[in-house]
């Protein structure tokens, strides 16, 4: 029997582009600056989230999209040798997990300002509860200017 022989003469994988530290910056504070003047509250909670998401992204490496829109505070540990903290984010929906299954993350040291953000905001989070989402109408704070 004879097997054909396929040419795949298609285009190599390019990596993908990637922001520099003063683009990553320049963009922080152009969405920090529409948060700080939305007028109306629903909109400074969308924009306040970006931000949190934007942090999120570049101190796990977590591809944004599915990888992240899964996560729920479940999938956050701690872990500490005595002197340092370690956090670890288990990655289960996206890309990779068809392959490689469920996965960790180890998280530079940033994340903890990120993941104290998002805490303040929602108190009385459970375990199943998504990482990023809306308050809920009745804790919705009132907008006020600084």
């Amino acid at each position: 029997m004879q097997v054909p022989v396929f040419n795949n003469n298609g285009v190599s994988s390019q990596r993908r582009a990637s922001f520099s530290q003063e683009e990553y910056d320049k963009v922080y504070d152009a969405v920090y600056h529409l948060e700080q003047n939305s007028r109306k509250d629903k909109t400074r909670q969308i924009r306040e989230m970006l931000l949190n998401y934007m942090e999120f992204a570049v101190h796990t490496g977590i591809r944004p999209g599915t990888e992240m829109e899964g996560l729920t505070w479940g999938d956050i540990h701690m872990q500490s040798d005595g002197t340092n903290i370690v956090c670890f984010v288990t990655v289960t929906k996206g890309k990779t997990t068809k392959f490689t299954g469920t996965r960790e993350i180890v998280c530079r040291d940033g994340i903890f300002s990120t993941i104290s953000n998002l805490r303040d905001r929602f108190p009385n989070r459970r375990p199943t509860d998504k990482l990023f989402r809306l308050a809920p109408k009745s804790l919705v704070l009132p907008l006020t200017k600084h």
